[in-house]
């Protein structure tokens, strides 16, 4: 259910290591409900920072696409994650971080050169097995 989608003009070197690795990538750890930093970071993001299994991930490549971005055909990006569990302000942050060293450390490419984008449709605006996710996920 959450989607990340990245597009770069950037031709990775091995496309299916940059999809799977994606939605492994660990920021936080989670107690509860509350989550703290991780004092080991190992490369697992998305999942865990999320509370959502890696299971439910769909991550989306675009790659060596003509793109400028201010005004410069170098190296860039663009990243989003949509998905209902995206919204926290602290959460958000660490994702924000540690996407971008991902994107630097998978496509050589800095954060100062895309944007990354979080959105948070609502669980009664997502589909999933043939029913919203507001009623897939009250069952």
């Amino acid at each position: 259910m959450p989607t990340i989608r990245v597009e770069t003009n950037v031709k990775v070197a091995d496309e299916k290591d940059f999809v799977l690795g994606f939605s492994k990538v660990r920021i936080w750890k989670h107690s509860n409900e509350t989550a703290t930093p991780s004092l080991t970071l190992d490369v697992k993001l998305a999942s865990e920072t999320l509370k959502t299994p890696e299971a439910l991930f769909g991550v989306i490549l675009q790659q060596n696409q003509t793109f400028c971005f201010a005004g410069s055909l170098e190296p860039c990006f663009s990243c989003s994650l949509t998905g209902i569990t995206v919204g926290n302000p602290g959460v958000n942050q660490a994702v924000v971080r540690e996407f971008t060293k991902y994107l630097e450390k998978k496509l050589g490419v800095s954060n100062d050169r895309g944007y990354v984008f979080l959105q948070n449709p609502g669980a009664n605006n997502v589909g999933f097995k043939g029913e919203t996710c507001d009623i897939v996920f009250a069952k």
